[in-house]
């Protein structure tokens, strides 16, 4: 490792706040800047990549999460990138026709990405 080079080592978000509604869970996050996810993606301008705003909405979804296995995504649009030290809002909530889940990454002045999860019956 170069002097001076920051070492990644945070795999999730800051949790800042939590509150559980019927069907829905709502997050205020804290993007760190040290996520190894921004290692390489890329070198000079580092943005939080897709796959893992997927993973931590599998994560944080607690008890929504249905119990069949993953079947695919839907309506899934990445529309502004999530830089280092964002602060965002993510929630998450049931789908109503089949299992699944519906999510929206988000702050006052935008939408960053959102989608449905869905899972095998």
């Amino acid at each position: 490792m170069r002097a001076g080079a920051v070492v990644a080592h945070s795999q999730s978000p800051v949790i800042l706040e939590q509150r559980a509604r019927p069907g829905r869970v709502e997050y205020a996050l804290d993007i760190p800047t040290d996520l190894v996810f921004f290692c390489g993606h890329f070198p000079a301008h580092p943005i939080l990549p897709g796959v893992v705003q997927i993973k931590w909405v599998l994560e944080l979804a607690g008890s929504l999460r249905p119990a069949g296995a993953f079947a695919k995504l839907e309506r899934l649009k990445f529309t502004r990138p999530i830089l280092p030290a964002a602060r965002l809002s993510l929630h998450i909530g049931a789908l109503r026709d089949r299992p699944g889940l519906r999510f929206c990454y988000f702050d006052e002045r935008s939408r960053y990405s959102a989608g449905h999860i869905v899972f095998a019956e």
